[in-house]
């Protein structure tokens, strides 16, 4: 009991600390921004901004020779945007030029920020090469060696000179997929904290609340899995939208290293995302949504290895290429069956989780939609709300999650509460079998020992006949403490009928007349042990003292049970209790037994004897 009590408390600790989390969130990326710094010019002395410039307009692309790796002097022809050029035909090598501007700064850099180059390359200023990002053979041969941003000392004395990058790269893409920008060291370093400062926050926090829920998961290993695919799912997208950034590159400059997640991220996300779906709406082990699940688990740690042999240039990115390619369908198909089962689940079934599942989801939809449209150049955009939509996404997950935590908090509660009733229970019936089945015992062994002291015969065969009589009410009290363990057998037809044959088999022996009448609504809740068994008690000492006192001819009993009542009435022609009424200890343990089960207990002994007990039932539900 002290241990569910303790996680009631560990549930509420979560709620609040995720609550609150989520409002610090907001806070830190609607309310702060990194400040700006003021960079001295030293030749006017006065401080200034320094504004990069941007390289948007203006490149040129020429499609490379493996054989000839110089840097060549004609058919150069322009290009809108430094990615994938026409007429690629399967090559490889591509070189890419621009002018640099006629301007000074300080520390002067060049800043390619996003995914950087894809792949390789090498950067030269006119014929002086200033840069090389991986291994490259002079002809331009060369491998993958991670995805980066770059900044790129040129020097000074840059204006007017031509910036030549020579790329190589087996992959679909080929090209420059970030931003130019050229300026000041630090002012391009100032820019990317001021541009991905939010997006850095919001994967941080995507990855924070993954480790949380991944640490508090507890569900059964045979149902649903021993791991939260929550938790998976959003380390996943906070990976992912970290490596969008350029904050990273500033931080830890390891390229290798952030491909290698970058990747893992990208396969992670449909594991944690259909297992999310199985373990919220489809908890099944064995369902197509977990074999779904099993299968991109498996493909996710294929589709690592692959890369990682790729990394080490064992495979080329061909296969590379092909694994993501299957990686983009099984997206979009597991996408339609996420909708598809959660549109299902909320049109047809009302289930509000789903509902908000969709909610989550419409973001991403639509910041898809825009980043799509951005790179086919139908809107003039520089920014991605996709890392917004990961986040309200993975917001609604949550909120889901609380729900099924608020759900699975009050089952606790109710399981609590039926473990506290059946300890008293447990308690009550280890009394109740001491006191019933122990009497009977006392007797039996005074008897005998009654007839070691009376050998004669006529004395041993009476008590023997008091001995078989205790025995045969032994068996039977143990007969109704064994029926009274089985409550997924007691309803009320099964204690009334009980209740008829130990009527009859008392009274009938005796030459008196027994009549048992009964009315039960079969909506009535069923009784638990305790009720049954006291309720027989009172029964039993009933039909005792008529048996002892009343010297009747007749005797009544009716049972009336209804959805919230109980009445039993024990009716007989007797003489009535007179002075007995106050004698002995089978009346105020009736008495006492009634008021344990909340009821009345009430005697009439003006015309022969009526005993009535009325109980208050529990509503059924």
């Amino acid at each position: 009991m002290k241990n569910i009590r303790k996680s009631k408390k560990m549930f509420n600790f979560h709620y609040f600390s995720r609550a609150a989390l989520f409002f610090i969130l907001i806070f830190l990326i609607l309310f702060l921004e990194p400040a700006q710094e003021f960079f001295p010019d030293n030749t006017e002395g006065k401080t200034i901004y320094r504004s990069p410039c941007e390289m948007l307009d203006g490149w040129e692309y020429h499609w490379g020779n493996i054989e000839n790796g110089g840097i060549p002097k004609s058919e150069w022809a322009a290009v809108d945007r430094p990615i994938n050029p026409p007429d690629r035909n399967g090559r490889t090598l591509l070189w890419l030029r621009h002018a640099l501007p006629y301007r000074n700064w300080e520390v002067p850099a060049l800043l390619i920020d996003g995914k950087g180059v894809l792949l390789t390359f090498k950067a030269f200023i006119d014929d002086r090469m200033i840069y090389q990002f991986g291994r490259m053979t002079p002809s331009g041969q060369g491998n993958l060696s991670g995805i980066s941003s770059h900044i790129i000392h040129i020097g000074n004395n840059f204006a007017g000179k031509q910036l030549t990058l020579k790329v190589f790269s087996d992959y679909t893409n080929i090209g420059i997929r970030g931003k130019v920008t050229i300026g000041s060291e630090s002012d391009l370093i100032q820019n990317i904290i001021k541009k991905d400062f939010k997006r850095f926050v919001i994967g941080i926090f995507m990855m924070f609340i993954g480790i949380l829920d991944l640490m508090i998961y507890k569900e059964s290993v045979r149902k649903t899995g021993a791991v939260s695919m929550l938790g998976v799912l959003a380390i996943s997208v906070g990976v992912y939208t970290l490596n969008v950034t350029a904050i990273k590159d500033l931080i830890l400059y390891a390229p290798v290293f952030w491909f290698n997640v970058y990747i893992a991220a990208m396969f992670l996300i449909p594991v944690g995302a259909m297992g999310f779906i199985w373990q919220t709406f489809r908890p099944v082990c064995g369902n197509i949504y977990h074999r779904i699940w099993q299968f991109h688990l498996i493909f996710a740690l294929i589709g690592q290895s692959v890369f990682i042999l790729i990394l080490a240039s064992f495979l080329s990115m061909a296969v590379g290429s092909f694994m993501l390619t299957i990686l983009r369908v099984l997206l979009i198909l597991e996408l339609i069956l996420i909708v598809s089962v959660c549109v299902k689940d909320a049109l047809v079934k009302g289930n509000i989780e789903a509902r908000i599942y969709l909610f989550g989801f419409i973001p991403i939809i639509i910041g898809g939609i825009h980043d799509v449209l951005v790179g086919l150049g139908r809107i003039d955009s520089t920014y991605s709300f996709v890392p917004w939509a990961l986040m309200v996404f993975i917001l609604s997950m949550e909120i889901i999650k609380r729900q099924q935590n608020i759900r699975t908090r009050n089952r606790l509660e109710v399981y609590a509460e039926e473990l506290e009733v059946k300890s008293k229970e447990k308690t009550e019936l280890i009394n109740e079998l001491h006191d019933g089945l122990g009497g009977f015992l006392t007797s039996i062994k005074f008897l005998s020992e009654m007839g070691k002291k009376n050998p004669s015969d006529e004395g041993i065969k009476e008590i023997l006949s008091d001995i078989s009589k205790l025995s045969s009410d032994s068996l039977i009290e143990i007969g109704s403490f064994m029926q009274s363990l089985e409550e997924e057998e007691i309803s009320w037809p099964v204690v009334v009928e009980n209740l008829y044959r130990t009527g009859k088999k008392m009274i009938e022996p005796l030459g008196l007349s027994f009549e048992f009448k009964e009315n039960i609504d079969l909506e009535a809740k069923n009784p638990d042990s305790i009720l049954f068994l006291n309720l027989l008690r009172i029964y039993k000492e009933g039909l005792t003292n008529i048996i002892k006192h009343s010297k009747a001819e007749q005797v009544i009993v009716r049972v009336d049970i209804s959805t919230r009542k109980l009445m039993l009435s024990i009716k007989d022609d007797g003489k009535g209790l007179g002075k007995d009424i106050v004698r002995g200890r089978g009346l105020p343990n009736m008495r006492a037994r009634a008021q344990k089960l909340n009821g009345s207990f009430t005697i009439d002994s003006e015309d022969g004897t009526c005993l009535k007990l009325e109980l208050v039932l529990k509503a059924a539900g």
